[in-house]
């Protein structure tokens, strides 16, 4: 076995005629067997002549014929196999693997699939809240706009207040004491309340609105509203006081005119009833008569308006006086000389009644009671250096600007 080569033909000695015979047997199986097993190896990628179907020793004698039903032990007995086992254990693992195989690509596609499903799911999350992060963005910013239109056009209506609010601080009296100022001074006073209530309502309303918005652009016009609306409300809170003041000025320099228009009014009744008088018959003092009755009416309403202006302009002075005098001071030498001239035209009023009556002492006396008072209303106006109650007013409103 060591020292030479040896055949598997060398395994016993061939003869002829040999048919029947237990070698012929023998050597059919082993050659069957033989057969076998080179089919085996080559399904199992074993290359031929690694395991030998059966050990040839150096005895002469042949292996015993293999009986019915007998195993066959093959050399690579020694490790424990038998070509059954070793054929049934390797497809029983070549089928295990094959399984685990399978169940890897299963358990690995099932996994892809539960990520791939758990992504969609996180998606369709995100986008759900990130859509109605934009709508409620969007509608938030549709709310904005709307409010901010509404504020602009409101804020558009209180042009005309800041227009007459100008006006009272800039024009001059007799301008506003010859418009409507007072009459739409007023009716802004009254109705400055209800325009607060309604800016600091939008206000509320967009600064709530301002909180969700995240455009830059978006929360600068909510700013410039906001900073509108605060202009606003100041223009509104100081421009009532100012209108109202303002306003009371120039209701008393309207009521200063008006006194002075009666008096010259009055003035001029008066002169015209002495030139009348001075025909001197009945029809001329009974006309006379009447010119001295209408002018003492408009002196008894020159008076009361004199006497309601100390009262008018008693703040006005007060902060403005002038030659450190107060409204008393200053108005009253007015209603005094209206005073005086009402009592001129009562005796003025009483000469025409004696004429017409021929009372001629009564005349005189009446005559004479008109002159002096007349003298002492004249006196006392030249003390006043041609100034009337709407001069003094205009005087000191021109302090306050």
């Amino acid at each position: 076995m060591f020292g030479r080569k040896r055949h598997i033909n060398d395994a016993g000695h061939i003869k002829k005629n040999t048919r029947g015979t237990s070698n012929e047997i023998s050597f059919s199986v082993l050659d069957a067997m033989k057969n076998s097993v080179e089919d085996d190896a080559a399904d199992d990628e074993m290359p031929l002549g690694r395991i030998s179907l059966f050990t040839l020793g150096n005895k002469k004698d042949s292996p015993a014929t293999p009986t019915k039903g007998a195993q066959i032990t093959m050399p690579g007995a020694g490790r424990g196999a038998t070509k059954s086992g070793s054929a049934f254990s390797s497809g029983v693992l070549s089928a295990e693997a094959s399984m685990r195989k399978k169940q890897r690509k299963r358990s690995k596609r099932a996994l892809i699939i539960i990520v791939v499903l758990i992504a969609i799911c996180v998606i369709a999350i995100v986008g759900t809240f990130a859509v109605h992060g934009i709508q409620s963005q969007m509608s938030q910013a549709d709310r904005m706009r709307v409010a901010i239109e509404g504020a602009s056009g409101y804020l558009d209506q209180l042009s005309d207040f800041k227009a007459l609010l100008d006006a009272a601080e800039h024009d001059p009296i007799e301008q506003l004491a010859s418009s409507d100022f007072t009459e739409k001074a007023t009716e802004a006073i009254d109705e400055t309340a209800g325009h607060l209530a309604k800016l600091r309502t939008v206000k509320t309303q967009i600064e709530d609105l301002k909180e969700g918005l995240f455009s830059p652009a978006e929360s600068e016009n909510a700013n410039q509203t906001l900073s509108n609306i605060n202009e606003y409300t100041n223009l509104l809170e100081r421009g009532s006081a100012t209108l109202k003041q303002v306003s009371q000025v120039v209701s008393a320099y309207q009521e200063a005119v008006e006194y002075q228009t009666l008096i010259l009014e009055a003035d001029t009744l008066v002169r015209e009833a002495i030139e009348i008088s001075n025909t001197a018959n009945d029809d001329a003092f009974r006309q006379a008569l009447e010119k001295s009755r209408e002018a003492f009416e408009k002196l008894a309403v020159a008076r009361d308006t004199a006497e309601a202006l100390i009262a008018q302009t008693k703040e006005l002075f007060a902060t403005a006086p002038i030659n450190g005098m107060d409204s008393s001071q200053l108005i009253q030498p007015f209603v005094d000389y209206a005073n005086l001239r009402i009592q001129a035209q009562d005796f003025a009023i009483a000469a025409d009644e004696a004429f017409l009556a021929k009372n001629s002492a009564k005349l005189i006396e009446a005559n004479d009671g008109y002159n002096a008072l007349e003298t002492q209303a004249a006196e006392l106006i030249a003390q006043q250096n041609g100034l009337f109650p709407a001069d003094l007013i205009k005087q000191a409103f021109a302090q306050t600007r």
